[in-house]
């Protein structure tokens, strides 16, 4: 059976990040691991949230220098933290992670939390995990938003993991997009609120850039006749 592909979309999620939805870790690239259904990147540690429904929740993480990762700011430059998210609120199984190189993680408090957008039909209950190097360290539970939990990382984790494919999906920066005016613009300068064409013919706007490292350099399949620059991971409508 072969990976499907789903997109998110919602009022903290109108620009789709993709997941490759999965029934075993087989069907995952090697640095992932199958979580409830999505392929995410394995990450130490790594946080992630999960909520079977409709309710729009977003997980955030403070990191022991005060950086915050969540779906408006998805990467840091200073850990290598990195937000991965798969909120499409359709009422299945939602997945949303923060994930770290073991190599850059900070030691130290970490803050992590549930952020609550919007309620629908009564709360949803979700789980709250922390990973590392693939063994569960933490979990919290509950229905309501905007929690927040300390954890501490001791760090001097020595098990090696395979190395995380920076950017896991995406296209380059030179990529044109439609706009909803009916122009075109690169990639590279698009902005938050930009309203793009989707794959269903709508325009949603931009609300973050999950993969954009402009100080990152990545390599990029180039596929002719159409000029169409990909991550060798990344799937295409074919």
């Amino acid at each position: 059976e072969e990976s499907m592909v789903q997109t998110g979309a919602g009022s903290s999620s109108g620009f789709s990040f993709f997941l490759i939805q999965c029934s075993s870790d087989e069907q995952c690239l090697p640095n992932e691991s199958c979580v409830s259904e999505s392929c995410v990147v394995e990450g130490t540690p790594r946080f992630t949230l999960t909520w079977e429904g409709d309710d729009d929740l977003d997980i955030f993480v403070v990191t022991p220098e005060g950086n915050k990762l969540n779906f408006e700011t998805p990467f840091d430059e200073n850990s290598l933290g990195t937000f991965e998210g798969d909120s499409d609120m359709s009422g299945r199984i939602n997945v949303e992670s923060v994930f770290f190189e073991v190599a850059y993680a900070p030691e130290g408090e970490y803050v992590v939390g549930v952020e609550s957008y919007a309620q629908r039909d009564g709360a949803d209950s979700w789980n709250l995990t922390v990973n590392v190097n693939g063994t569960t360290r933490a979990v919290w539970s509950n229905q309501v938003g905007n929690q927040n939990y300390t954890w501490l990382y001791a760090g001097g984790e020595t098990k090696t993991m395979p190395p995380t494919v920076t950017p896991s999906y995406c296209f380059s920066g030179e990529m044109a997009v439609l706009t909803e005016d009916g122009g075109e613009i690169l990639m590279k300068n698009l902005q938050l609120g930009d309203k793009v064409a989707t794959s269903s013919s709508s325009f949603e706007p931009v609300y973050s850039f999950g993969h954009n490292k402009e100080s990152l350099e990545a390599s990029f399949l180039l596929i002719s006749p159409s000029k169409l620059e990909i991550s060798a991971n990344h799937i295409i409508f074919i």
